[in-house]
């Protein structure tokens, strides 16, 4: 095994992690992006990546680093140029504390701008050397975090209480006194009299957990990886997220429109789908209980989640309309604002010439690759995640987002000859 896939496999054991720190007093060193950071050091980056394509990987990321600071730097102009800007103390700040002392280059712009570091390093290490036994590598590491999942959800269900053992990250509240929440939530849904712990795994809750393990999930679906993909299919409904329900109707709404209504998958869910609504119809409780608190209680903003969500995109929108026409069109600056979602999150931050950037860069695989069925999977793990981060996720620096984005685009920078081989059914393999 090369240098570079031992480098990828150990990495990709940990690379959904999000709620263990190895400093725990620093934010962002979780094990997923000291990899992806150190990577970029020299001494690393020599030993780890080959040389013919080490100097493609420093100029993409460089030329990555010099555009986002150029977006950066315009956005700061246009701030400082607007006549009179002031954060209320409803706009959803990355760090709300600080909103009456400093307009121009926060510190969370720097300190965001890392995370960003972390995210295009994955990207590129991934789009220029990325191969076929990368997958048993990724998919790995989606299972031992499913599996962590599993355990906690069945701790819970045994013991009534949180069995996880691992997470040690933790956030400031914002307030004025300075208290600390945890970084990994345990949240419970009732069944009537029975209370059930939300699967999250070591994402911190089940909404992220959901959005790391959705794209893991389609992948495994379309490379035959049944054992893969039914486990996290049920993790993914362990989570009862939201987010996990938005994204899984994204997939088979994209699976129908590539393969039609005859296609076994999509023929069988379209059956699951009408018994659920007919034993939900029939006033079968368990089924109302679920769509209760998964759905209606978010859409009708009864959830103290779902009104959260509500006026904090609100709050972003309403600072984004009222704001300059320099600030509409390049932002304020990254790391400013993060909302519960990221269209909101991108308007303010980079604006709209930022939301046109990202939105091509997830449109683009989509319309570029082909149509194996590895690349089918890739578009439709790609485009799910987007809608999904569009609407419900702020999370753009998330490195299973990176992964699949960085394998998606090796597919298409390679020649299709190289593809042919890559994807050949002999070497998709059941884990």
């Amino acid at each position: 095994m090369s240098r570079h896939d031992f480098y990828f496999a150990a990495w990709a054991i940990v690379l959904p992690i999000t709620s263990i720190l190895l400093l725990p007093s620093v934010q962002g060193t979780t094990p997923g992006y000291l990899f992806a950071l150190a990577v970029i050091c020299p001494p690393i980056s020599v030993l780890v990546i080959p040389k013919d394509i080490l100097l493609r990987f420093y100029y993409d990321l460089i030329l990555f680093v010099l555009l986002y600071a150029a977006l950066n730097a315009i956005a700061q102009l246009s701030l400082s140029l607007s006549q009179t800007v002031q954060f209320p103390l409803n706009l959803p700040l990355v760090d709300s504390l600080d909103a009456d002392r400093r307009i121009l280059m926060r510190k969370t712009m720097f300190t965001q701008s890392l995370y960003v570091l972390a995210a295009a390093s994955t990207f590129f290490f991934v789009k220029h050397l990325y191969g076929a036994r990368w997958d048993n590598f990724l998919f790995t590491g989606a299972i031992v975090f499913a599996i962590y999942g599993i355990y906690e959800w069945a701790y819970f269900l045994i013991f009534g209480d949180s069995g996880d053992f691992l997470s040690n990250r933790t956030f400031d509240r914002g307030d004025l006194f300075g208290d600390l929440h945890t970084g990994s939530w345990s949240q419970t849904i009732h069944f009537g009299p029975l209370a059930v712990q939300r699967l999250k795994s070591l994402a911190g809750e089940p909404s992220m957990y959901a959005f790391a393990i959705l794209p893991f999930w389609i992948y495994a679906l379309h490379m035959k990886r049944t054992f893969t993909h039914v486990l996290l299919f049920i993790t993914l409904l362990l989570s009862t997220s939201t987010t996990a329900m938005l994204g899984i109707i994204v997939y088979f709404i994209v699976r129908l429109c590539y393969f039609g209504p005859a296609d076994k998958i999509v023929f069988v869910s379209l059956i699951v789908f009408v018994t659920v609504l007919a034993m939900g119809l029939f006033g079968n409780t368990i089924v109302l209980d679920i769509y209760s608190q998964i759905v209606e209680d978010k859409l009708t903003l009864q959830s103290a989640s779902g009104a959260s969500r509500y006026d904090t995109f609100l709050h972003t929108t309403d600072f984004f309309l009222n704001g300059s026409l320099l600030t509409q069109v390049f932002g304020v600056g990254n790391g400013y604002v993060r909302s519960t979602d990221f269209f909101s999150t991108i308007l303010v931050n980079l604006g709209v010439v930022g939301l046109i950037m990202t939105t091509w860069i997830f449109v683009y695989p989509v319309l570029k690759l082909g149509n194996t069925e590895a690349e089918v999977g890739l578009k439709a793990a790609v485009l799910t995640v987007f809608i999904t981060l569009m609407v419900a996720v702020p999370d753009y620096t998330a490195l299973p987002l990176s992964l699949f984005l960085g394998i998606a685009y090796s597919y298409i920078s390679r020649p299709r000859s190289l593809l042919s081989s890559v994807s050949r059914p002999r070497e998709i393999q059941t884990f």
